[in-house]
């Protein structure tokens, strides 16, 4: 059986995701983030610091398009907050 050649941009062997496909892939490894980065805020001494929340600013060639409903991409940032997709001015 041949296998499909992947005409995205993306690095060889990876799939461009759908933006609903992304988000469920980050929501379902947020708990492992929130620990790795709480790990690393102890081990820094910063022990009376926590995470209030995480963004997560996507590639937009890994994704098959835009997280965001009208967001110019050219001087925005489409992120991934804990309240979904939000444009951002970009910096």
């Amino acid at each position: 059986m041949a296998s499909r050649k992947n005409s995205s941009s993306a690095p060889l062997g990876t799939r461009k995701r759908s933006p609903r496909s992304m988000e469920k892939a980050i929501r379902a490894t947020d708990a492992k983030v929130r620990a790795a980065v709480h790990a690393v805020l102890r081990k820094a001494g910063l022990t009376g610091v926590k995470v209030h929340s995480v963004n997560f600013l996507i590639d937009r060639d890994a994704m098959t398009g835009p997280g965001c409903a009208d967001c110019d991409l050219a001087t925005h940032h489409c992120v991934l907050t804990p309240d979904g997709w939000v444009c951002l001015p970009g910096s």
